[in-house]
């Protein structure tokens, strides 16, 4: 049982259009419908946040990154 590690999984919704346009993107550059959606996500984190998303963990380029609130912060 060796290998990667697995690595977290989301699921959203949207509609048929979009599902479409997803799909002929990453058609058109060769890769998964997975791996474009995530491509966009990590660009939108890094233009709101000013962070650099990669594979690895991110690399803090901001001054003052988010914080995650705490279980404790949430109530």
């Amino acid at each position: 049982m060796g290998g990667k590690p697995r690595r977290p999984r989301m699921m959203f919704s949207c509609t048929e259009e979009v599902k479409e346009l997803l799909e002929q993107w990453a058609e058109e550059e060769g890769r998964s419908t997975s791996n474009v959606i995530e491509r966009i996500v990590n660009d939108a984190i890094a233009a709101k946040y000013g962070i650099e998303i990669t594979s690895k963990p991110y690399k803090r380029q901001a001054q003052n990154p988010p914080q995650t609130p705490s279980k404790k912060e949430k109530q």
